[in-house]
């Protein structure tokens, strides 16, 4: 399981993969989680239905996949609040094939006014 954290003033965003190494052909699933440590709800406001995205690049930095690439979003102003100490937790299942390598897996959080990221490296063996 690879973990990076990033701190934000109110809330602490971290991003997970369900193990660190994997076969060419094996699913990764990406667990990205928004968490409020505080005593007073966060409000996180979007630009669209959007809410996150996932991407993974290889060791030169080229994207190899990016979750939200051919998807629509509707688009219209909303909102998500997360109450003190709950979490928001988004996941996804990429089930292409990758070389074998060291990828960087990256979670983003799209809100409007607090668009953040986290990464992790994990990594593909024969």
């Amino acid at each position: 399981m690879a973990l990076w954290l990033l701190l934000s003033g109110s809330f602490v965003l971290s991003l997970v993969t369900d193990k660190p190494r994997y076969a060419p052909e094996e699913p990764i699933t990406i667990t990205l989680t928004v968490s409020n440590p505080t005593r007073e709800p966060v409000t996180l406001q979007f630009t669209t239905g959007q809410r996150y995205d996932f991407m993974i690049e290889d060791e030169a930095g080229k994207l190899v996949w990016a979750w939200a690439e051919d998807r629509m979003f509707v688009q219209i102003l909303g909102e998500a609040t997360i109450a003190p100490g709950v979490a928001l937790a988004y996941r996804e299942t990429f089930t292409g094939r990758l070389a074998p390598g060291a990828y960087r897996v990256t979670g983003t959080l799209t809100a409007l006014a607090e668009r953040r990221s986290a990464s992790a490296v994990v990594t593909v063996t024969r």
